[in-house]
């Protein structure tokens, strides 16, 4: 039983966790719809949260919450749920695109089972018990979703050929916005596999492979930055996601895909200082872990 302390789940699509309780401050990361928070303290109408899952901690504007006691917490983790699949859709008052718009919903979103379809629409509840309808083509069953992810590197690509475009923001973690990190984060979140949020975070997950090219994979995971010294740590800076034949995909100023061999007209100026694998490595005790085994999606 989770204590009786104030507790919150991200309300809107995306929540916007910052540095300061201020619109002008910077942006740390995104949470998105049904991620579970703990509030620490107030000022004004901002609260200072920690997300448990990814750990992090900032500030964020209360209409973005929906504040829950801890039995109600317990309750809305035990509830059976949906995951939007869909890069981007909307959540409607009613079984048709023509009913008043709730709010929109991004992929990774997170909402209950409220038990009704009809003609195509899947009736859900969002976090703050309002009822709502989602096109069934852009969400699955959570659970079946998590027991049923390939997590193939063909698939890891495929994921990640969807973001391409999508603009550069720092702190970003959804389909509309990512900065580096937020990519990777957010294509392996899809495949049930959960990573820390930051590049230097990442770069100490998974299994270490060479800076040898030739021994790189599709999937694996390639940063930049400042490589290690005697005197200094490695800092990983970048991250992209290495997809065969010397190239990568990766946010930076939008997603695109880039070169690393140099004389390419895409080459990427940047020298890889890592090279992390994920795949087949989830959850040896290296900062990776199976979404199914995490408390904070599935009561264990």
């Amino acid at each position: 039983m989770i204590l009786e302390i104030v507790w919150a789940v991200v309300g809107l699509s995306t929540g916007f966790l910052r540095n300061a309780p201020d619109y002008e401050s910077g942006l740390d990361t995104q949470l998105l719809m049904g991620a579970v928070v703990r509030i620490d303290s107030t000022e004004r109408y901002w609260k200072h949260v920690t997300a448990m899952e990814p750990a992090y901690e900032g500030w964020i504007n209360e209409l973005q919450l929906v504040e829950m006691s801890g039995r109600e917490i317990d309750e809305y983790l035990a509830a059976p749920k949906y995951i939007c699949t869909a890069g981007m859709t909307e959540v409607y008052s009613g079984p048709s695109a023509d009913a008043p718009r709730i709010c929109d919903l991004v992929m990774g979103g997170i909402l209950r089972k409220a038990g009704v379809s009809s003609g195509g629409w899947t009736q859900v509840l969002l976090p703050s018990g309002q009822e709502g309808w989602v096109s069934s083509d852009c969400i699955d069953d959570f659970e079946h979703w998590a027991d049923t992810r390939d997590k193939s590197k063909e698939s890891i690509i495929r994921l990640a050929y969807r973001f391409l475009g999508a603009p550069y923001m720092w702190g970003g973690t959804s389909f509309k916005h990512v900065d580096c990190s937020g990519l990777t984060r957010s294509v392996y979140f899809m495949h049930g596999i959960l990573l820390p949020r930051d590049a230097n975070q990442q770069v100490r997950t998974g299994k270490e492979v060479s800076l040898d090219m030739a021994e790189w994979q599709p999937g694996d995971l390639v940063f930049f930055g400042t490589p290690q010294t005697k005197d200094k740590p490695l800092k990983a800076g970048h991250v992209a996601i290495y997809i065969g034949n010397g190239r990568i995909i990766h946010s930076s100023q939008l997603v695109r895909v880039n070169s690393l061999v140099e004389g390419q007209p895409d080459y990427y100026e940047r020298k890889p200082i890592a090279v992390r694998r994920i795949l087949g490595y989830v959850g040896e005790n290296n900062g990776t872990s199976d979404i199914r085994t995490n408390r904070w999606y599935f009561i264990q």
